[in-house]
C-alpha cells in the first residue's frame, strides 16, 4: 500500500497525517509520511512535517535524515528549512541530531553568534558526543593529508572546532587548531580575527578570549589593535602574563619594529615588571616625549620611588622647563643617595637656578645629602639675599640644615641674621653666645650686621664687648662697658651680674672674666663686697681654691653681716661639684659658727664622697662634730666610714667597741659590719667573720655589703661551715636567691649533718621570701636527700611555676630520680616537659607514669586530653593517650585515637595497624575493633586487606551497615564496589543503588556485567525502569552470555509502548541471540516490520560498535587492573580497535612477543589489515612475510583465501606484480611490527592456490 488511505494529493496526505496523529497512532503516522516521502520528493511541506513530527516524537535521527534531504534537495527553500529545524530544535528538548545539522550550517555561514547559541542550548552529554565527532573529522583531516593544502569543508570543521573549543573554555586548544589551519590557509586570519571579536562580546571580556585575539592581531601585522586588547587581558587576568610575554618575545624576534618594542614596555608595565620596562625604554629615541613620559609615569604609579624612572623623567621635563628643578629629582635623591652628585651635576648645567623658590629647597636638600654643607648654606644665603625665598623659609631651611651640621659658623651668623631680621632677638643673642664660644673674632666681623639693629641694644654690645676681650682688646672691651655704664644702659652691680651669669654659663672662661673685673674695680671703691664675692666665684670657677677662701675671708671681714649669703654661695658650689677638702672644712667651720645644722649635716655626708689628704685637720674637725652631736648616730657612721675609707682600721676598731658599748639592735649592725671589715684588713680572719655574722643577724640590708668580705673569707677558709652559712644568708637577704641555693647546696654537700638546720632557715626565708623559685629549688633538693621524693616533686614544681628557666635543672634531677619508678616524678616530668613545649616527650612521661600507677589514671588522662587540645595533631600525645585507654578498658576512645594518628601521619599507618590487630587478637569478636581496622585499611588505601574485613563484618553483623554505606561511598576499587552495592542493597537504599549502578555503568574500570545484572535485577521491582534501564538490562545479560535474560528483556520491551527506534534495537539483539543460539537469522523478519533497510543496517552497526567498545573496555580493565599482560589479550584488544576503525590504537597494542606459529600469524595478518590504507606496500611485504615464512602453519581454507584475497587485491590496487612472491625474503626484513623470525619452512604460495 502506498498510505492507509489511498490517496496522492499532498494536501490529503497532510490531512490524513493530521488525523492519524490526533487519534494518537504514532506507528502509522510514521509510516504514512515515510512512504509518502519514497514517492513525493520534490514536496517542501510534506518533507518539513515529516521532519518536525518526527523530533517531536523524539525519533531524532529520522528527523536528521530528512533535515538534511531538504537542504540538499530544496536549496532555494534553505531560509524556510532552518526556520523549521530551529523550531524543531529549540521546542523538542535541542536534540543533538538537529543541533549538529545547525551547527555545520552555521558554521559554513560564518554564522558564528548563532552557531554559539546552539552549543548553548545542547546538553552536557551532547556536548561530549559531539566533541568526539568533531576531533574525530579534525584527526581524520591530519591524517590523510598529504600536501599543505586545505579545502572548504576542512575549513569548516576546524571553525566548528574553534569555536567547540572556546565554548568549552578550552582556550589553548581552540588557538591550537586556529594555527594549524593558518599555517595552511593563512588568508583566513581576518574572518578568525572576526570569529574572535564575537567571542569576547559573547563571553564579556573573557581574558583568555581576549588573549588570543590580540595574537591574533599581531598574526594579522595590527600591532596597534593587538595592544590594547593583550594588555586588557592581561589585566583582567594577570596569571595570562606567562603565556601572553611567551609569545610576544617570539613573534618580536620574528618582526622587531618600533611598535612592537612600545607593546613590549606597556606589556612589562602591565605585569609589573619596571626593570624590563625601564631598560625597553632606553631604547626609544627622546624625540618621542610624549610617549616616554607616559611610560615613565605609569612605572612610577608602580614604584613611586623607582630612582633610574624618577631621573628620566626629570630629564624630560628639565628639558621642558630650562631654569626649574623637576620634583622628580627630589625623589630621586631620597631612594637613591647615591645619585645626588649625578643630580647636582645636573643643576649646574641649568641657568638662573637661584631665582625659584622650589629650587632653593632642592639645590639646599641635595646640597645636604652629598654633605656639602657649606654650600648648602650658600644656597641658603644666595636665596635669601636675592629675596627667591621668603624670611620664614629662609629660617625653615637654616633650621633644618642645623639638624644634620654642629659648629658652621656660616650658618650660626645666618641664623643670627635671619632670627634678627624677624625681630626674634632672643633667638639671634642665644645663638651670638655660641659663636663666642667658637669664634669671637666672627662677632666683631659682623657687628655692623647687629649693631643698633638688636632691641635691647646693651645685650649685643656686651656680647661684643666680650668678643674683644676673648681676642685680647680688653681696652675696647672696657670701652664697650663703661659706655653702657655712663649711659645708664647698665649699672656696675648688673655688669658683674651679667658677667657672673656668662662664666657660669660657660659663655666666658675664668681667666677673662678676673681681666675684666680688675678693669671695673675702681667703681666699688664705696662697697668692695660685690666685687670681692664676684671675684671669689672666677676663682673657685677657675679652680684656685685658696685665691676663692682668701677673698671670701676678705668679704666676711669687711661685711660680716653677708656671712650668711657667702655660706649659701659655698653650699651651692658644693652641690655643683666643688667639694674639695678645703671647701668642706671652709663650709663645715662656717655653718658650725652659725650653728647651721642642715648645712653640717649635708656637708658630712659630701665626705663620703672625696678622698681625705689633710687628716689631722679634717678627722679632728669631724671628731669635733661628733663629739658635739653626740646622739647623732649618722655623724658617728660617717665618721667611721671615713676612718675605714682611709685605711685607719686600728681607729676604726677602737671607735667601733665605744659606740657598740652605747648601742644595740639594728643600729648596731653596721658597726659590727665595719668592724668585721677592719679585723679583715688586719688578718684577723675569725674575729671579722664573727663580726660580720652578727651585723648580718642585727641588719640584713647590709648583706650586698657583706657579700664581697664573705666571698673574700670564704677564699681563706673555704672549709668553714659559719662562713658558708653566712654567705648562703647574705645571698639570701640581698635575693641573690641563685647563689644562695648554690651556697646552701655547697653546704649540704660538705656538712651534711647540718641538713636540719639548712631546712629550717629555707623555710624561714620561704616565709619571707615566698616567690623565690631558689628557695623551693633548694628545698626539693634537701627532699631528695632525706628521700622524700613526694615533697621534693611538690617543690620542684613550685619553683618551676615561679620561674620556668629552672625547667631543665629541675627534669636532670628527675633523670636522677628515674631508678625509683615513682609516678609522681614522671607525671611532674611531663608537666614540666609540656609547658616547655616538648610535647612527645611530655607524653611518653606521662604514659611512664600510668604504667607505674594506673591509679592515677585521671590526672594523667585529664593532663593528656588539655595537651591533645592544644596540640591536635601532635603524634606522641595521641599515642600515649590511645594505650592508657586500651589498657582502660575504653577500646572505642583508644581506636578513635589510632585513626587520628593515621590521618595526622598516614607514614605510621603500618605501626598503627600492627597495634590494632593486637587488640583484635586480643578479641577476636569485637567487630568495633574490625571496624577501626577497616577504616585504617581504607584511609590508606590497603584495599587489598580491606576485602576480607570487610566480607567478615557483613557476613556476620549488619550493625555497621550505615557506617559502612558513609565510609565505603566514593572508594574507587572494584572489590570495594561489590561490598558497597551489597550495603546499600541490605538497607533497602534502592534509589541510591540504582544510582551508583548507573554511575557505573560510564565507568571504565567497574564491576562485572554479571554482578551489575544480578543487582540490577533485583531492584528491578523496586524501582520504575525506563525503557533505556530494561535495554541496558537486556545488553548487560547480552554481554555475560545469559541469552534467555537478554531475550526476556528485549521482548518485554517490544511488547510495550516503546519508541521504534528502541524496538529496532531490541529487534536486532534477538537476531543475534538467535544467530549464536540457533544459527538462525531474523534478519528478513526485521525488514517486513516496515523498517527502513538503511535504518536497520544503521543500528547494527552501532550495536556492533557498543559490543565492540565494551569487549575493549573489558580487557584494558584486565591488562590494567588485572595485570593480565597475556599477549591473547594485546592481540584481542587491537583487534577490537581494529573493528571500530581506530588504527592507529590498533597498531600500539600489536607489538609483543608470540609464543607460536598461529600467534605471530594472527598478529602478522591483522598488523598486515591495519597498514593496508596509509602504508599498502608495507602491508603486502607482511603478506608475503606470512606467505613465505608461515604457509605450513596455515589451518583452515576460509584464512588461506581471506589471505590470497587481501593480498592479490591490495597488490593490484597498488600496481604491485605479486611474481615476486616466488622470491624469498631475508629473515631481516625491516618491517614495523615484525618480530618472530624463528619459524622455518618456507613454500611457494603455489602449493597452496
Amino acid at each position: 500500500m502506498f498510505n492507509l488511505f489511498g490517496t496522492t494529493d499532498p494536501k490529503k496526505i497532510l490531512a490524513n497525517f493530521e488525523k492519524l496523529k490526533t487519534e494518537g497512532k504514532t506507528d502509522k503516522a510514521v509510516s504514512l509520511l515515510k512512504n509518502t516521502l519514497n514517492k513525493i520528493k520534490n514536496n517542501l511541506e510534506l518533507t518539513l512535517t515529516a521532519c518536525s513530527y518526527f523530533a517531536e516524537i523524539r525519533r531524532y535521527r529520522d528527523s536528521a535524515m530528512y533535515y538534511k534531504k531538504a537542504l540538499t534537495t530544496f536549496t532555494g527553500d534553505k531560509d524556510k528549512i532552518i526556520d523549521s529545524l530551529e523550531d524543531s530544535f529549540y521546542r523538542f528538548n535541542t536534540p543533538l541530531e538537529l543541533g549538529h545539522i545547525l551547527y555545520e550550517y552555521y558554521i559554513k555561514g560564518f554564522n558564528f553568534e548563532d552557531a554559539f547559541a546552539i552549543l548553548n542550548a545542547l546538553q552536557k552529554d551532547d556536548l561530549n558526543v559531539l566533541s568526539a565527532r568533531l576531533q574525530e573529522k579534525y584527526n581524520n583531516i591530519y591524517s590523510y593529508s598529504e600536501a599543505k593544502q586545505m579545502g572548504k569543508s576542512d575549513l569548516y570543521v576546524h571553525y566548528q572546532l574553534i569555536l567547540f573549543f572556546n565554548f568549552i573554555e578550552k582556550y589553548d586548544d581552540a588557538s591550537f587548531v586556529v594555527k594549524q589551519m593558518l599555517d595552511f590557509a593563512p588568508d583566513e586570519i581576518k574572518r578568525v580575527i572576526e570569529l574572535y571579536e564575537k567571542l569576547v562580546r559573547e563571553r564579556f571580556n573573557e581574558p583568555h578570549i581576549l588573549l588570543y585575539l590580540g595574537e591574533f592581531h599581531i598574526l594579522n601585522n595590527d600591532i596597534t589593535k593587538a595592544s590594547k586588547i593583550l594588555l586588557k587581558s592581561i589585566s583582567l587576568s594577570p596569571n595570562l602574563k606567562n603565556t601572553a610575554l611567551k609569545f610576544l618575545l617570539t613573534q618580536e624576534e620574528k618582526n622587531p619594529s618600533p611598535a612592537f618594542e612600545l607593546l613590549m614596555i606597556d606589556t612589562y608595565i602591565l605585569l609589573r615588571d619596571v626593570d624590563n620596562a625601564l631598560k625597553r625604554l632606553q631604547n626609544i629615541p627622546k624625540a618621542n616625549k610624549d610617549i616616554l613620559i607616559a611610560r615613565y609615569k605609569k612605572i612610577l604609579e608602580i614604584d613611586p620611588k623607582n630612582a633610574e624612572a624618577n631621573l628620566a623623567l626629570g630629564d624630560l621635563y628639565a628639558e621642558n622647563e630650562g631654569n626649574i628643578i623637576p620634583k622628580e629629582y627630589e625623589k630621586v635623591m631620597e631612594s637613591d643617595p647615591s645619585k645626588v652628585s649625578e643630580i647636582i651635576d645636573r643643576f649646574s648645567e641649568m641657568k638662573d637656578i637661584y631665582k625659584h623658590p622650589n629650587n632653593i629647597y632642592l639645590l639646599t636638600k641635595a646640597y645636604m645629602l652629598a654633605e656639602r654643607y657649606d654650600d648648602a648654606v650658600e644656597t641658603i644665603k644666595t636665596g635669601y639675599f636675592n629675596s627667591a625665598i621668603t624670611l620664614q623659609e629662609a629660617e625653615d631651611y637654616a633650621v633644618e640644615l642645623g639638624k644634620n651640621i654642629k659648629n658652621s659658623i656660616e650658618l650660626d651668623i645666618l641664623r643670627a641674621k635671619i632670627y634678627t631680621d624677624k625681630g626674634e632677638y632672643n633667638k639671634a643673642i642665644l645663638i651670638l653666645e655660641d659663636l663666642l664660644k667658637i669664634s669671637p673674632q666672627v662677632i666683631i666681623d659682623n657687628k655692623d650686621q647687629f649693631e643698633g639693629r638688636i632691641d635691647p641694644n646693651a645685650e649685643f654690645e656686651k656680647i661684643l664687648s666680650y668678643a674683644y676681650a676673648f681676642v685680647g682688646d680688653l681696652t675696647k672691651s672696657t670701652i664697650i662697658i663703661e659706655n653702657l655704664i655712663r649711659a645708664e644702659e647698665k649699672s656696675p652691680e648688673n655688669i658683674l651680674l651679667d658677667l657672673d651669669n656668662s662664666l657660669r654659663e660657660g659663655i666666658i672662661n675664668p681667666d677673662l672674666c678676673l681681666e675684666i673685673y680688675k678693669k671695673l674695680e675702681n667703681y666699688f671703691s664705696d662697697n668692695k663686697f660685690p666685687y670681692l664675692f664676684a671675684i671669689s666665684e672666677a676663682y673657685g670657677l677657675k679652680g684656685e681654691t685658696v685665691k676663692m677662701l682668701d677673698t671670701l675671708t676678705q668679704a666676711i671681714e669687711i661685711s660680716p653681716e653677708h656671712k650668711g649669703d657667702i655660706l649659701d654661695s659655698l653650699i651651692e658650689s658644693i652641690y655643683n661639684g666643688n667639694k674639695s677638702e678645703k671647701v668642706l672644712n671652709y663650709a663645715l667651720k662656717l655653718s658650725m659658727e652659725m650653728d647651721k645644722a642642715d648645712y653640717v649635716k649635708a656637708i658630712m655626708y659630701e665626705y663620703n664622697k672625696i678622698e681625705i689628704e689633710n687628716k689631722e685637720e679634717t678627722y679632728m674637725l669631724i671628731k669635733n662634730i661628733v663629739d658635739k652631736y653626740p646622739d647623732n648616730l649618722e655623724y658617728k657612721k660617717i665618721y667611721v666610714g671615713l676612718l675605714a675609707k682611709s685605711g685607719m682600721y686600728k681607729q676604726v676598731i677602737d671607735e667601733t667597741k665605744l659606740i657598740l658599748m652605747t648601742i644595740t639592735g639594728k643600729e648596731s649592725g653596721y658597726f659590727f659590719f665595719k668592724a668585721g671589715e677592719a679585723f679583715l684588713k688586719r688578718n684577723n680572719v675569725d674575729v671579722a667573720t664573727q663580726a660580720l655574722v652578727k651585723a648580718l643577724k642585727y641588719d640584713p640590708d647590709l648583706a650586698k655589703d657583706e657579700i664581697p668580705l664573705l666571698e673574700e673569707i670564704k677564699k681563706l677558709l673555704p672549709n668553714n661551715y659559719m662562713v658558708l652559712y653566712a654567705l648562703a644568708a647574705a645571698y639570701s637577704f640581698s635575693e641573690n636567691f641563685e647563689k644562695a641555693s648554690e651556697t646552701y647546696f655547697e653546704i649540704l654537700n660538705r656538712f651534711p649533718d647540718k641538713i636540719d638546720l639548712i631546712q629550717n632557715d629555707i623555710f624561714n626565708l620561704i616565709k619571707k621570701f615566698q616567690n623565690s623559685s631558689f628557695l623551693h629549688y633548694t628545698l626539693a633538693l634537701i627532699y631528695i636527700r632525706k628521700n622524700n621524693i613526694q615533697e621534693a616533686v611538690s617543690e620542684f614544681e613550685t619553683s618551676f611555676e615561679l620561674n620556668d628557666s629552672l625547667g631543665n635543672n629541675i627534669l636532670e634531677q628527675y633523670e636522677n630520680l628515674e631508678s625509683a619508678d615513682n609516678a609522681n616524678v614522671f607525671i611532674s616530668k611531663g608537666n614540666i616537659l609540656s609547658k616547655l613545649g616538648f610535647n612527645s616527650e611530655a607524653a611518653e612521661s606521662l604514659l611512664k607514669a600510668f604504667e607505674l600507677d594506673n591509679n592515677k589514671s585521671l590526672p594523667i588522662l585529664n593532663k593528656l586530653l588539655e595537651m591533645k587540645e592544644n596540640n591536635p595533631d601532635n603524634i606522641g600525645i595521641l599515642y600515649s593517650l590511645s594505650s592508657i585507654y586500651l589498657k582502660t578498658g575504653q577500646v572505642a576512645n583508644a581506636i578513635k585515637l589510632l585513626e587520628e594518628i593515621v590521618d595526622t601521619e598516614p607514614t605510621r599507618a603500618k605501626s598503627v595497624i600492627n597495634q590494632v590487630k593486637k587488640i583484635l587478637d586480643e578479641n577476636p569478636d569485637n567487630n568495633e575493633i574490625k571496624y577501626a581496622l577497616l577504616t585504617i585499611y581504607l584511609k590508606t588505601e590497603d584495599y587489598k586487606d580491606a576485602v576480607p574485613l570487610l566480607d567478615d563484618i557483613i557476613s556476620n553483623t549488619s550493625k555497621f551497615n550505615e557506617k559502612l554505606a558513609v565510609l565505603l561511598e566514593g572508594v574507587n576499587d572494584i572489590q570495594i564496589s561489590s561490598y558497597y552495592i551489597k550495603v546499600l542493597y541490605n538497607l533497602r537504599r534502592y534509589k541510591k543503588l540504582y544510582k551508583y549502578l548507573k554511575s557505573l555503568s560510564e565507568q571504565t574500570v567497574r564491576l562485572d556485567n554479571s554482578l551489575m545484572l544480578e543487582y540490577f535485577k533485583k531492584i528491578e521491582k523496586e524501582i520504575d525502569f525506563t525503557s533505556e534501564d530494561y535495554l541496558w538490562l537486556g545488553e548487560l545479560a547480552y554481554l555475560t552470555e545469559d541469552y534467555d535474560t537478554a531475550d526476556y528483556y528485549f521482548s518485554l520491551l517490544i511488547d510495550k509502548d516503546t519508541p521504534n527506534d528502541i524496538k529496532l534495537t531490541c529487534y536486532i539483539y534477538k537476531n543475534l541471540i538467535s544467530l549464536k543460539t540457533k544459527n538462525i537469522s531474523l534478519l528478513n523478519e526485521i525488514k517486513a516490520k516496515g523498517y527502513p533497510i538503511e535504518n536497520v543496517y544503521s543500528e547494527i552497526e552501532n550495536i556492533k560498535h557498543r559490543l565492540y567498545q565494551e569487549h575493549i573496555r573489558e580487557i584494558e580493565q584486565r591488562l590494567n587492573y588485572n595485570n593480565e599482560n597475556s599477549s591473547e589479550n594485546y592481540y584481542q584488544l587491537a583487534y577490537y580497535y581494529y573493528l571500530i576503525g581506530e588504527v592507529n590504537k590498533a597498531k600500539n597494542f600489536l607489538f609483543y612477543e608470540t609464543k607460536d606459529a598461529i600467534s605471530e600469524i594472527k598478529r602478522l595478518m591483522l598488523l598486515a589489515k591495519l597498514k593496508e590504507r596509509d602504508k599498502p606496500m608495507e602491508s603486502i611485504e607482511i603478506y608475503e612475510i606470512i606467505l613465505n615464512k608461515f604457509i605450513n602453519e596455515i589451518k583452515g581454507i576460509d584464512l588461506i583465501k581471506e589471505l590470497y584475497y587481501r593480498y592479490i587485491n591490495l597488490s593490484k590496487r597498488v600496481g604491485y606484480d605479486p611474481k615476486h612472491l616466488m622470491h624469498t625474503f631475508s629473515d631481516s626484513i625491516a618491517i614495523e611490527g615484525f618480530s618472530l623470525t624463528q619459524y622455518s619452512g618456507v613454500k611457494t604460495i603455489n602449493i597452496h592456490l
